[in-house]
């Protein structure tokens, strides 16, 4: 048969199916009608429309008219369109069984795309899935033909389909195009504006796991499978040991990688979905053409396809640069798991959609804002005794007029990108635009003091739910946190700058939270001493207890009332107590569900989590409860703890809403605790969480009186053995242990990183701010075992070597070297175990400089009643904190030292006076003289002047040249005593650190092989973070380099690999080697080219000749760009420049003899031209990617209407769980945030 014939017969055979669309209500494998709208169809593509294209479209189950129109394209290329069908976004998926020769089962997904948007799935090119040729002749297709064919595709179904002309439209695909995307949106864009009515009503394309790259896609594609479950665990792992992450190159040379590759293609999933395709049934059910396929196959590798796009990139630039919106996720990451799907209302009812669960919150809060406070004769009796703290002078300072300094200092303090509120607005617009919006933020702040209440809604706030468990299943199971708007926090800000001034003087002194000048460690150190005591201690184990208590919804509750009564009684005068009001009592919420704002909440009680002045209004009624134990105490109804004959009675110590209540064991005590808090809690609102809360005995109290206490406070938890205020209430024997968690949480945070996307610079950001960071806490107040911090500085510095979580590598340095300060030829990575004692001597150096705070009070009754904390011995039985802080003190006495004033206080040869490193005392020439015990013996009498001759007498003569140098005053001062490490001479970590590491009598550091000059250089570079951490490699001799690694003991020959010339040094590698001479001496150089709308076309680069001026380097750039342009063809061009010498010299405006040669060259090139300008534009205007291309290491930083997400794939032999990109398409297409 001739081929005429058999041309003419197909035509025949096919004619009539073109563009064809047939509805389909039934699939085989699927039980019953569909649940949704399904159509599936060709479309002709072409000039005789010889490519038949097959699409399925599937309605949106939601709102079909309004929903946004979105077309998927299924990576490959190549890959049919089922893949997004049945695997990643569509409402039905393979049921995964044991084949038993029937059509595999189909079974409706929960988080189908098809809920939000109407989808056309496209089998393209031609030869994917179901989509033919009507003709024989061969077909070669590529990245460029595709997106014009499929902009064919769209235009002739949406001819088809009218109706969807109006409704937003968008692009999507995953894997390979992601190349192919961003291309075809700016066709559509492109013939919008030419020529095509109606216009496509194009919104923006999403793209999951894109490529930009060939190579790293082909390579990724085993990572995504295994994250999207396709492959089991076993085979993953197989893969990237035997193949070592190339499936690529290194594959076609390794037999054992090419049968795991072949397996990789045949899993189980993908078999079962070939079944199903190629049934007769199911192709008869979906329309197919007879006749057009052969075989339906997965993924075609027999087509004839040219990948000629290198780079995705500029059409994202340039889709940017139009408005159009951008979704990028990767599907092998978690979305936050902040997305609430349903929720259990106070019924017992599950609630699920936003409005439901929106209610339920709305219910939920407005219960519990809601005042229960009854009136009764108790709650006068509760401030009796309460003397007023605040004095005229306080009240003066707190209601004065509010000053520009106090505003700007308010705006300045408010985190820039933190959580904004209502408005919308964060904290980074006052800030930016602080010059222009200060007259009028000014007079609304001023105009708001004066008249005591906001304007608008200034005071209404969101609150954000954070889920406290991992799956919150009540509203009590979140904590709302309040998102309050900048404009507010700005007037709460100014209150609480003010309040702090004066809380020390009215807070007592067994709190200790947000108060200037006391800290956390001040009630851990007592808590730890406290507990201690009753374990240890006999007389205390006996007969005491502790009660540790947990205060439900602390914030949530405060009677507005109470708070009004509180500070009236403290003292406070009418017009701050206003502006407190005024803050609390005119607050409305909204409840944010799932990113939107839902209900009014209007309450009747309670303070926010969130609101900065919140923490201090809590600490002020805290001191009613405070009051109220005191009270007890004096009428001896309340007895407390006392751990020392002279250290003060402790019978609570409260710190926000932690508390912790000391007292004897006895029913008495017990009943007057209940008491108590029973009183608070009827005017507070304040009420005992009692199933959280906790009771300490002492070691020896009888088990009879421990149950009978029980009872009476109907408190049943043992305390002791877990965490206060976050740590360790009690350290025994097996310390390791105990600080287990701490190693843990580090591990657990450095493996959780990506090294893959982290360069050395941002490796070490991360382990500096995060992993030192995470065992800061606990090294405050107690001694790490040596164990431990070695194994703490080995995670530390693998993580920092290494080149992934699974991969050993070379330590180029010991830690010890990389501990040292950059300027010095380190990293600055602090050394665990010394870090741990300078952190120690901070809370050491307060004890010391704040003898009159309680800690301090309590330790010197306990361990050192006649002395000061840096004459303390150990003690009798002491803490393990105890123990902890006099190893830190040891390192604070080597830095401490006396400024001698009149000599009077001074001991000559025990304190530490000289200003050496360390400071230390003179040493005698033989035994000291009695009659010199004080500084002052060593000064002629009367005077401020030495005395000469008893100095060269008794001292050495190098100490006597140190006491000349001293500094001394003639007027009689008294003496001191400071830091010697700052200017201050007050201790800080930093300082303390830096002695614990350069003391005389360590080891020394052999120094680094260059000098410190150009140390502290590199790391004043002003270039990528990389590039100076690559400098100081190099200098640092920590490279694999030849006559390193001899050195080493690794390479036998040293030779230059690339010239042969030399033994390989890092002098000669990166500036003897001719090759490294080459790359020097090249110029880089880059042109881009553009259409007369702006829009990208294509770009170009290379390599110039060693140029001795920028002038030279401007014209070889002009001169490639005006041939490279000519070469592709284009006849009428513009050459922009923003080097105007450049264009009075091509121009003739200017002349230069020396250039003569290259300007005719140029001009001679352009001469070729139809027609050619060269024009000079002003740097701003010429935003190419020229400027940047020319420069190694350029990034690329895309416009603002990218969005990038993260999306879990459910990952391993897990179940895939499309949920997480449901939510995130859902969040994006309705414009919340993700």
């Amino acid at each position: 048969m001739s081929l005429t014939l058999k041309l003419l017969l197909l035509l025949l055979v096919f004619s009539h199916h073109a563009d064809s669309g047939s509805i389909v209500k039934f699939l085989p494998g699927f039980e019953g009608p569909l649940p949704f709208e399904l159509e599936t169809g060709y479309i002709g593509v072409g000039e005789e429309e010889e490519l038949q294209l097959f699409y399925y479209f599937i309605k949106s189950e939601n709102n079909p008219q309004e929903d946004p129109l979105l077309i998927w394209m299924t990576g490959g290329p190549g890959c049919s369109s089922v893949n997004g069908f049945l695997y990643e976004i569509g409402p039905l998926t393979i049921k995964i069984e044991a084949y038993d020769g029937n059509i595999p089962s189909l079974v409706p997904t929960t988080y189908s795309w098809t809920k939000l948007a109407n989808i056309l799935f496209l089998d393209q090119p031609v030869g994917s899935g179901f989509s033919y040729k009507r003709t024989p002749i061969t077909d070669k297709s590529s990245d460029t033909l595709e997106v014009v064919r499929v902009h064919e595709f769209l235009r002739k179904w949406l001819d088809k389909h009218p109706e969807f002309f109006s409704n937003p439209f968008y692009v999507a695909g995953d894997s390979y195009s992601g190349k192919i995307v961003p291309a075809l949106v700016q066709k559509i864009s492109e013939e919008n504006y030419r020529c095509c009515k109606p216009p496509i009503n194009l919104q923006g394309y999403v793209l999951g796991n894109p490529v930009t790259n060939i190579v790293e896609e082909l390579n990724n594609r085993i990572p995504y499978a295994h994250g999207m479950a396709l492959i089991s665990d076993e085979l993953y792992e197989a893969m990237k040991k035997i193949c070592k992450g190339n499936y690529v190159f290194g594959a076609s040379r390794n037999t054992e990688c090419l049968k795991l590759i072949e397996k990789f293609h045949k899993t189980y999933k993908f078999l079962l979905l070939s079944y199903w395709a190629n049934d007769k049934r199911v192709q008869d059910a979906l329309q197919v053409n007879k006749g057009s396929i052969e075989e339906w196959v997965r993924c075609s590798g027999t087509i004839l396809y040219n990948k000629n796009m290198n780079s995705s990139l500029p059409y994202h630039i340039n889709n940017s640069n139009q408005g159009y919106r951008s979704l990028i996720y990767n599907k092998l990451i978690r979305l936050a798991r902040n997305r609430i799907l349903a929720i259990e209302d106070e019924d017992g009812l599950i609630q699920r959609g936003d409005v439901a669960i929106g209610n339920t919150a709305t219910t939920y809060f407005t219960k519990l804002f809601q005042s229960t406070r009854q009136p009764t004769e108790d709650y006068v009796q509760v401030f009796d005794g309460f003397q007023k703290r605040v004095t005229d002078e306080m009240n003066t300072e707190l209601t004065r007029p509010v000053t520009e300094d106090e505003v700007r200092h308010a705006i300045f303090d408010i985190g820039p990108d933190r959580a904004p509120g209502p408005d919308g607005i964060t904290g980074a617009f006052y800030q930016q635009f602080w010059p222009d919006i200060k007259e009028e933020i000014l007079s609304e702040i001023t105009l708001i003091f004066q008249r005591g209440a906001f304007q608008g809604p200034t005071n209404h706030t969101n609150i954000c739910l954070i889920p406290k468990p991992d799956v919150p299943k009540s509203m009590s199971d979140f904590r709302p946190i309040a998102l309050c708007n900048v404009s507010y926090k700005i007037i709460s800000k100014i209150l609480v700058g003010r309040l702090k001034k004066v809380l020390p003087g009215i807070i007592s002194n067994t709190q200790a939270a947000f108060i200037p000048g006391r800290h956390i460690m001040d009630n851990v150190i007592i808590a730890h001493e406290m507990l201690h005591s009753l374990k240890r201690r006999k007389r205390w184990a006996k007969s005491y207890m502790t009660v540790k208590t947990d205060i439900s919804k602390a914030y949530d509750r405060m009677e507005w009332q109470f708070i009004k009564d509180t500070m009236m009684q403290m003292g406070f005068n009418d017009t701050w107590i206003g502006w407190i009001m005024m803050c609390v009592e005119t607050v409305t919420f909204s409840t944010l569900v799932n990113g939107v704002p839902t209900g009014t909440i209007i309450p009747h009680r309670g303070i926010r989590q969130g609101d900065p002045l919140s923490p201090y209004i809590f600490i002020l009624c805290a001191e009613v409860l405070s009051h109220l134990f005191t009270r007890a105490a004096a009428s001896k109804q309340l007895k407390g703890m006392k751990i020392s004959h002279t250290g003060p009675t402790v019978n609570h110590l409260l710190f926000a809403d932690d508390a912790l209540f000391f007292c004897h064991a006895h029913q008495l005590s017990c009943t007057t605790i209940l008491r108590l808090l029973s009183e608070y809690e009827r005017v507070s609102g304040q009420a005992i969480n009692l199933s959280k809360s906790a009771i300490t005995f002492g070691a020896k109290v009888r088990d009879d009186i421990k149950s009978r206490l029980r009872h009476i406070l109907n408190i049943h938890n043992d305390g002791g053995c877990g965490k206060y205020l976050g740590l360790p209430e009690s350290i025994g024997r097996k310390k390791k242990e105990i600080f287990q968690s701490v190693l843990d949480k580090v591990k657990q945070r450095t493996r959780s990183w990506s090294h893959r996307y982290l360069s050395e610079a941002g490796r070490e950001v991360l382990l500096k701010t995060v992993a030192l960071a995470l065992p800061v806490y606990t090294m405050n107040c107690f001694k790490l075992p040596k164990g431990t911090c070695a194994e703490l500085n080995t995670i530390i510095a693998n993580d920092w070597w290494s080149k992934g979580s699974d991969k050993r590598s070379v330590h180029w340095f010991s830690w010890k070297r990389m501990g040292l300060p950059k300027k010095e030829g380190g990293l600055g990575f602090r050394d665990i175990e010394n870090f741990n004692l300078a952190l120690l001597g901070k809370q050491v150096h307060r004890l010391f400089t704040n003898p009159s705070s309680l800690v301090a009070q309590l330790l010197k009754g306990r361990y050192f009643p006649a002395t000061n904390i840096m004459e303390a011995g150990n003690g009798s039985k002491p803490s393990y904190i105890w123990r902890s802080l006099l190893d830190g003190r040891e390192l604070v006495k080597k830095g401490l030292r006396c400024l001698v004033g009149d000599g009077a206080n001074i001991r000559a040869f025990q304190d530490n006076w000289l200003d050496t490193h360390p400071p230390r005392s003179p040493r005698p020439i033989s035994d000291i003289p009695t009659n010199i015990q004080l500084v002052k013996d060593l000064m002629l009498r009367g005077t401020n002047r030495w005395n000469m001759e008893l100095l060269s007498q008794t001292i050495h003569a190098a100490d006597v040249q140190e006491i000349l140098k001293l500094p001394v005053s003639s007027s009689q001062l008294h003496d001191l005593i400071g830091w010697n490490y700052t200017k201050d001479g007050m201790y800080t970590v930093r300082s303390g650190y830096w002695l614990s590491t350069h003391l005389p009598d360590q080891i020394p550091i052999p120094p680094p092989s260059r000098n410190q000059h150009i140390n502290e250089a590199i790391w004043k570079l002003q270039t990528a973070p990389k590039l100076r951490h690559f400098c100081w490699r190099i200098i640092s001799q920590a490279m694999p380099i030849g006559s390193i690694l001899q050195r080493r003991g690794i390479a036998q020959s040293i030779q230059c690999r690339r010239c042969g010339d030399a033994d390989e040094t890092p002098d000669h590698l990166f500036f003897g080697c001719e090759y490294a001479k080459q790359i020097w001496e090249d110029v880089g150089m880059a042109w881009v080219i553009r259409d007369s709308h702006g829009f990208y076309k294509e770009a170009g680069s290379g390599i110039g000749t060693s140029c001795t001026t920028v002038l030279e380097a401007e014209l070889q750039a002009l001169l490639m760009a005006v041939i490279y342009a000519w070469s592709k063809g284009y006849e009428r061009i513009i050459f922009e420049g923003d080097n105007i010498t450049v264009y009075n010299l091509v121009t003739g405006e200017d002349l230069q003899f020396g250039l003569f040669n290259r300007l005719s060259e140029i001009r001679h090139w352009l001469n070729k031209f139809r027609e050619a300008d060269i024009r000079w534009v002003h740097r701003e205007s010429n935003k190419t990617l020229a400027n940047k291309k020319s420069n190694p290491g350029y990034t690329r930083t895309y416009a603002n209407k990218m969005t990038f997400a993260t999306v879990k794939g459910g990952g391993h032999t897990a179940e895939y769980k499309p949920n997480e990109s449901f939510i995130m398409f859902q969040r994006w297409i309705s414009g919340q945030p993700l």
